[in-house]
């Protein structure tokens, strides 16, 4: 892999969430190269939280799931839900909520069906949808 200098995305997600904003921003690119590489036939076999924070924890600050041990980990993404992103981040758009809510749910069928798909639904919000647009204006006038 190439090394890039910088901040990684775990190392920043320590001291705390990131803006809307930048959280769709950041989500949106992380969709469009899984998307670009699955289109050439490439597979990430080792996509996993260290590599990618999916949405909800660069949302909140926090991991969508918790357990003490791998088992309990596995258990509670099986049988529980995590706390919605708007009430632990009032000022997140609904269009977030609705989209991580996607990505998290318990039947593969209810979730989106490629990285394709949800880079285009992040790129969307990236442009301005009026619902997304309008809670990052609120959020950047705290």
């Amino acid at each position: 892999m190439e090394f890039l200098d910088g901040e990684t995305l775990e190392r920043r997600l320590e001291k705390g969430p990131l803006p809307p904003e930048q959280t769709i921003r950041y989500g949106a690119q992380i969709a469009n190269a899984l998307a670009k590489a699955h289109k050439l036939g490439i597979t990430h076999r080792d996509l996993k939280p260290a590599n990618v924070k999916v949405l909800y924890e660069m949302a909140t600050g926090k991991p969508a799931f918790s357990g003490t041990s791998r088992a309990s980990l596995i258990a509670a993404i099986l049988t529980t839900e995590p706390p919605s992103i708007t009430q632990l981040q009032p000022l997140t758009p609904v269009t977030l909520e609705r989209v991580v809510k996607k990505c998290l749910a318990k039947d593969p069928d209810d979730r989106w069906q490629s990285a394709a798909d949800l880079a285009s639904e992040l790129q969307w919000m990236c442009t301005g949808s009026p619902t997304s647009q309008s809670a990052m204006d609120a959020g950047s006038r705290l």
